[in-house]
This record gives C-alpha cells, sequence and structure tokens, in this order.
C-alpha cells in the first residue's frame, strides 16, 4: 500500500508523499476567520477530517503516517472508515514553501499573513470581553476622576477665597461648595431662598450672615462668570465620579 505523511501547516493539513514531496495542501476553512478560530481552539471539524481521508483514499495511499500526536488522534478516529492504516513516523524539516510553486507560494504566504491577523484581532477581542478588565480600568477611571474633581475643588476654594473666605469653612463638604459656586454665588447677592435649595438649613444662615459680614473683596461677572464655569466643570466631573461609582459596583456584585 502507498505511503503519505499528514503533516500540520499554518493553514491546514497537507498530504506527502514517502519522499516528502507535496501531494495536497487543504485548509482547514474557507475564511482567514474560520481557520484562525480552528487553530486557535485546536478543533479540527469532522467534516474536514472526512474529506481529507477521502481524498487521501482516493489518490491511492493506504497507510497514512503522523508526525504530531494531535493529528494521530484525529486519524485513528477516523482512519478506519475508509480502509486505511495509521503509523506514527520520525519527524523531519521540511520547507513547504519548497513544495509550492511560485503562485501557489504567494497564495500561502497572503493567506497565512490573514490568518495571523485574524488569530490576534481575536486573542485581542478575547482579551478585551474579559470582566476582570473592564473592572481594572473602570476602578483606575474613578480614581482619576476623584483627583480631578480634587484638584478643581482646590483651584475654585483658593480663588473664590479672594472674594468670599468664609464660605469654605460653613460648607466643608465638595459637592455643595462647587454647587453654590457654579450658581454663581455673588456674595453681595447671596439670597437665603437660594441657599435653602442647596445647603442643609442649619447652614443657609450661617451663609447668609458671613456673605454680609465678610473681609473679602469684590467679584466682577466677568470674572464670576469665569469661576462658575470652572466650578461647574467640578460639578460635572462629580456627577460621572458618581455614575463611575455605581459601575463598578455593578461590575464587583
Amino acid at each position: 500500500m502507498s505511503r503519505a505523511v499528514v503533516v500540520l501547516t499554518a493553514v491546514g493539513w497537507a498530504l506527502l508523499d514517502e519522499s516528502l514531496g507535496r501531494v495536497e495542501l487543504k485548509p482547514f476553512a474557507q475564511t482567514p476567520a474560520e481557520i484562525a478560530k480552528n487553530l486557535q481552539s485546536g478543533y479540527v471539524p469532522e467534516s474536514y477530517v472526512e474529506s481529507f481521508l477521502t481524498s487521501a483514499r482516493e489518490k491511492g495511499f493506504g497507510v497514512l503516517a503522523y508526525w504530531d500526536e494531535r493529528i494521530g488522534e484525529f486519524l485513528k478516529n477516523f482512519a478506519g472508515r475508509f480502509g486505511l492504516v495509521v503509523e506514527y513516523a520520525e519527524p523531519s524539516v521540511i520547507d513547504l514553501e519548497s513544495l509550492l510553486s511560485g503562485e501557489e507560494v504567494e497564495r500561502y504566504r497572503s493567506l497565512v499573513r490573514d490568518v495571523l491577523t485574524e488569530m490576534a484581532r481575536q486573542a485581542i477581542a478575547t482579551v478585551a470581553g474579559r470582566r476582570d478588565l473592564h473592572i481594572v480600568h473602570s476602578v483606575r477611571a474613578l480614581d482619576d476622576l476623584e483627583k480631578m474633581k480634587n484638584q478643581i475643588y482646590v483651584r475654585v476654594k483658593e480663588w473664590y477665597d479672594v472674594h468670599f473666605p468664609e464660605l469654605s469653612s460653613i460648607v466643608s463638604d465638595i459637592d455643595d461648595f462647587l454647587q453654590l459656586v457654579s450658581q454663581p454665588l455673588l456674595r453681595d447677592e447671596v439670597e437665603e431662598k437660594m441657599l435653602s435649595k442647596l445647603l442643609k438649613s442649619e447652614d443657609v444662615a450661617k451663609v447668609a450672615d458671613a456673605a454680609r459680614k465678610s473681609i473679602g473683596g469684590p467679584l466682577f461677572k466677568k470674572d464670576a462668570s469665569a469661576l462658575s464655569s470652572l466650578a461647574a466643570l467640578g460639578v460635572e466631573v462629580s456627577r460621572l465620579a458618581e455614575k463611575m461609582s455605581e459601575y463598578v459596583r455593578e461590575l464587583m456584585a
């Protein structure tokens, strides 16, 4: 019986004669994406093995040798159906491209490039889908947002202290302070009605009284507009940080 060797290539199985001359190169599938999926999973479809063995039998081979144990397992499971004998052979070094014609070499190289690109894409997609990575990045993002909010608060506080230095000693909560300054809050226009919408009742009278007695300097409308815009950014960052915090809690639940 004629003997052939089945070897694994970058895109599928190849059937070589006893002198290691090429008889057939059969990709695992028709598209690079399908080939990449088979290579990464190590799974060879039953239909592929049956088609490969049918072709080997039609070419007159009765004995199929293998170098790779994984290929050997597949061959042993199916060869009996086709009246083929399967045996192990000592591996040899081959240059597959030397067995191909010029046009075949180009097609083979192109297919290998496409398959490798697809394998990389699938690997990246798999890693990107891991939930633990989303947790890591969302926690880092939350930390960045909290730092950003604190930095904005420090800048707003130092700037607003020029106009109303007493406010920060009464309103210690960062979010409340940023919310007040974002109105904007001009010291000589402070109204308890407006304050009551933003502060605890016990702080409303304190802020109103401090505004009347403040030793701070004037704040012109143009300055107030710029300062309130910065404070508003801090408010928005704080809201985003809260949403991110909820997202992290959901991921870790």
